[in-house]
């Protein structure tokens, strides 16, 4: 009995020796092809690091400038006449209904509306916005395809001893999978002040992601109701904001210095809208270069783990 006993605990010992050896060669084996998907999914991030470093160093140096001089000429142009404006508002007329209304952003929007109503009209701000939106988003879709190209081509020859090779077309398709997906939750993310929504909005997923970058460019508008619904970007309401805090809180008595003080203020209307643009266009830009850098980082680890699959 206790020699069977004894044989039983051997053979029992031996067979757990080899459970843990084979466990420990199998564990070895997994942790060794984890550590080599990382490795070259590191190192095709290493590889692309460069070439979207010096597309979103040039397009932050030259986009944001471009879309500011657009909208200040724009803004410059319609502020040469602002007589008319400046002679509403400084009226008695005017004056008693700012006085008539107890809500301070009731006072401001009644401004602002104003504007629209004898400078420009707020539809036509849009109009020229979008525009710039959508000739900034092709420049954009073509810097992301040239360097998606230059990169597939890089990583071609890094993959080169895994007989693998990178196809630039399915591999932009790939990727812009991953900055629809970024787009899609800023929409969901980015706007939640009360009364602003965004200015552009893609046709849906199915849209072309040159539209859903154009979409990706849009501004915060704020909404507001006289004939029908309209809408006034942020940036022009917050540089007019300036204006009408200069024309509430003046001490100047004299009408005519009044007058050409608060013209004065217009004439430089433009630059303030300018640089407010430029703000949220550099915004927009940082957010779709870190998009473009997750679909990078996405594409290495799929192909790390395609190259490099585990076996048992």
């Amino acid at each position: 009995m206790e020699l069977s006993r004894r044989k039983f605990l051997r053979a029992s010992t031996g067979a757990g020796a080899s459970v843990l050896f084979g466990g420990t060669l199998i564990g070895g084996r997994f942790l060794q092809q984890a550590n080599a998907r990382t490795h070259l999914a590191q190192s095709l991030i290493d590889e692309a690091t460069p070439i979207l470093t010096e597309q979103a160093h040039r397009e932050l140096r030259t986009i944001p400038e471009a879309c500011r001089e657009q909208i200040r000429l724009h803004f410059h142009e319609a502020c040469l006449n602002v007589a008319s404006f400046v002679t509403k508002i400084c009226s008695t007329e005017f004056q008693d209904r700012l006085e008539a209304l107890d809500d301070a952003s009731a006072r401001e929007q009644l401004f602002v509306v104003t504007f629209g109503e004898k400078v420009v009209p707020h539809a036509e701000i849009v109009r020229w916005v979008r525009t710039i939106a959508e000739e900034t988003a092709a420049e954009l879709r073509a810097n992301w395809e040239d360097s998606s190209t230059r990169l597939a081509r890089r990583w071609t020859l890094s993959l080169k001893s895994f007989e693998h090779g990178v196809s630039a077309e399915p591999f932009l398709e790939e990727m812009d999978k991953t900055i629809r997906l970024g787009i899609d939750e800023s929409r969901r993310t980015a706007y939640p002040l009360a009364g602003q929504s965004p200015l552009l909005s893609a046709g849906g997923s199915k849209a072309p992601l040159a539209v859903e970058e154009a979409a990706m460019l849009r501004v915060n508008v704020r909404q507001y109701r006289g004939q029908g619904p309209e809408f006034v970007p942020v940036f022009v309401w917050n540089a007019l904001t300036d204006v009408f805090a200069f024309f509430t809180g003046t001490s100047i008595q004299d009408p005519a210095v009044y007058h050409r003080a608060i013209s004065e203020r217009l004439a430089l209307l433009g630059n303030r809208v300018g640089s407010e643009f430029e703000t949220e266009v550099r915004h927009r830009l940082s957010d779709l270069h870190t998009w473009q850098e997750q679909a990078v980082a996405a594409a290495a680890r799929q192909r790390a783990d395609t190259l490099v699959p585990t076996f048992i």
